[in-house]
């Protein structure tokens, strides 16, 4: 199968995803209603960046050093599954603790329901750490299955709590902690062919592993903290029942479709470019900004003009007010589309600490434009806060591969004649070569 095909394969699974995990969130959305929705993806948002911040960048730089280092795949895999078992259990104590050692920032809930959420951190530092094999071997097929199987568990769930009075913000994560247990699950049974229990832990593996992986992880915790920020001010200053993040994270799902094309890709580009460099690399990496970009646009334009009648359809009419919002995110997804394919560029190329030094100053920017903005604007302070950091991501990342690649500023940005023949071509379902029978 070849790359593009891989892609569109990986674009058809990510578009799945998306409608079952778009069934799900309207379903979670009309019955919690803005408030739970709110609390829901409050705890979704945290544990995620909690996450990020404790493995590391662990499943990441696994990709770096089976294809760029060419270790065996059975010792970066069984490294890794050795390591998840320490990490994942002390990721979900201290996020229990936090829970409840800050309950006026979580909201009330249950210790059960601390318990069992918590739990599930470590089926999610499992997955984090081990997905990526599949992404080096570039097992698209598996990788889909294991990203479609978290949603085939929500919506059931969903629907299942939603036909009884128990449908709450504490029972919808309980259903959560359920779906990451399984795509675990799933995801440990794909790569155990490579585990190797016999193999002894690589102390200098993970010393190195661990060392490329904090270049990573900073990008990512960054990247995330970006994205987190607006929310995390957003609650400070005008939420005290988790109303207005129920609307804005409402709106940024919805914008989320323009990234819908750029995500799918993205694993995919990571991984070839590991084994890809040059001349190649640079040419390769300007089409994809092109094509990210055009199709960030069409999108950022359809979410603008039709994003009122897309919160109403789907979530109903307690969200139809999150709108005012997206005509400011749609245009900041655009340009996280463009910084997508640099971040990738940079991260297989072994440079992400120059990802996570722009991203630095995106934090400050995206903090210092929140802080001032969303006292005034709520969610389109978020949103604007949001729109500056995405513009200063591109900017610098096209910037910085310009001048370490070799890539081309007009070429990153205006289509060329050649692009619609390549993808047609690529697409052809190539001719099987004739064998000569032998004697």
């Amino acid at each position: 199968m070849s790359m593009v095909r891989k892609s569109i394969f990986l674009f058809g699974g990510q578009v799945a995803g998306i409608a079952l995990a778009m069934l799900g969130s309207i379903i979670f959305s009309r019955a919690l209603g803005a408030g739970g929705m709110g609390q829901y993806a409050l705890f979704q948002t945290t544990a995620g960046m909690a996450a990020a911040f404790s493995l590391m960048g662990l499943g990441s730089a696994n990709v770096y050093f089976i294809n760029r280092e060419k270790v065996p795949v059975e010792v970066v895999t069984t490294n890794g599954f050795k390591t998840s078992l320490f990490l994942g259990p002390a990721l979900a104590a201290a996020f229990a603790f936090a829970v409840l050692l800050f309950p006026k920032y979580f909201g009330h809930v249950s210790v059960i329901t601390v318990v069992i959420f918590s739990s599930s951190l470590v089926a999610m530092a499992l997955k984090t750490i081990l997905r990526p094999i599949l992404v080096a071997e570039m097992a698209v097929r598996r990788m889909v299955a294991v990203d479609l199987i978290v949603h085939a568990v929500l919506v059931p769930g969903a629907l299942g709590l939603a036909a009884t009075s128990s449908f709450t913000a504490q029972t919808a994560l309980v259903v959560l902690a359920a779906s990451n247990w399984v795509s675990s699950v799933l995801t440990l049974w794909y790569v155990r062919p490579n585990l190797r229990m016999s193999i002894p832990l690589d102390r200098r593996l993970l010393v190195r592993t661990i060392s490329y992986g904090a270049k990573l992880a900073a990008a990512n915790i960054l990247a995330l903290f970006s994205l987190g920020i607006t929310v995390i001010l957003l609650g400070y200053f005008r939420d005290k029942h988790f109303v207005n993040i129920g609307l804005y994270t409402r709106a940024v799902a919805v914008a989320n479709l323009v990234i819908l094309v750029p995500v799918a890709f993205g694993p995919l580009l990571y991984a070839k470019w590991s084994s890809v460099t040059g001349e190649a690399r640079a040419r390769q990496a300007e089409m994809a900004t092109r094509l990210n970009l055009g199709y960030g646009l069409v999108g950022c334009l359809s979410i603008v003009f039709l994003g009122r009648h897309i919160l109403r359809l789907l979530y109903g009419e307690e969200f139809v007010p999150a709108a005012i919002a997206l005509p400011i995110l749609g245009p900041a997804l655009v340009l996280h589309c463009v910084f997508g394919v640099t971040s990738n560029l940079l991260a297989a190329a072994g440079k992400a600490m120059v990802t996570a030094f722009i991203l630095v100053g995106t934090v400050i920017v995206v903090a210092s434009v929140t802080f001032l903005a969303v006292p005034h604007l709520g969610i389109r302070g978020a949103a604007l806060g949001a729109l500056c950091g995405n513009a200063f991501t591109a900017t610098a990342g096209l910037v910085v591969c310009c001048r370490l690649f070799g890539l081309k500023l007009r070429a990153c940005l205006l289509p060329q004649r050649g692009d619609w023949a390549y993808i047609r071509q690529a697409l052809r379902r190539p001719r099987p070569v004739p064998t000569e029978d032998k004697p």
